[in-house]
């Protein structure tokens, strides 16, 4: 069941049930403010991707018209919060070929309205991918990407790996070359 369902009484240290936004049979919930509307993404099988949109954060989510928007095993499942870049929204994909989170993909939301939704390929590669070893030799699933001042990218991430003992080396930050975005 995926769904937004906390709220922060003291941040960051004390939370509390604040009730579901959503309530739908699903993974991955990625809830974004843009153009002042909250627009939630959710994954539901067989590999589509769905999105509802409301005028408040706790308020009656509608699903868009165009939804299911995205469908395929290379692109519908969420792998992380969308961020803006450049001043569009930037929305992250699981490749789940040939199995679950090997890879993440980037897109460009290049439309977004209740009625209209179309996004573009940000990028030809993979932005991240596994590497044949390690902490992420089997995948890597998602992201976090937070903006420098200085305008490069930070991003924390996770992979699939082949089993190890765990240690520093094995937690990575990434900078995220420009090229990528």
């Amino acid at each position: 069941m995926a769904s937004v369902s906390i709220a922060a009484l003291v941040f960051p240290t004390d939370w509390t049930y604040a009730g579901d936004l959503l309530s739908i049979e699903g993974a991955d919930p990625t809830l974004f403010r843009w153009e002042g509307r909250w627009w939630l993404f959710v994954y539901t099988s067989p590999d589509t991707l769905r999105l509802f949109f409301s005028d408040e954060l706790t308020g009656s989510y509608r699903e868009h018209a165009s939804s299911p928007i995205v469908a395929g095993d290379t692109r519908a499942r969420p792998a992380g919060r969308v961020v803006i870049h450049d001043g569009v929204p930037l929305r992250f994909a699981q490749v789940g070929r040939p199995s679950y989170g090997t890879a993440v993909r980037a897109f460009r939301i290049t439309e977004l309205t209740p009625t209209s939704y179309r996004e573009e390929e940000a990028a030809t590669a993979p932005i991240l991918a596994a590497r044949g070893g390690g902490w992420n030799a089997n995948g890597m699933h998602h992201i976090d990407a937070h903006r420098r001042e200085d305008g490069s990218w930070i991003a924390a991430v996770d992979g699939r790996g082949l089993p190890t003992k765990p240690s520093v080396d094995d937690r990575t930050l990434l900078d995220i070359p420009k090229r990528h975005l």
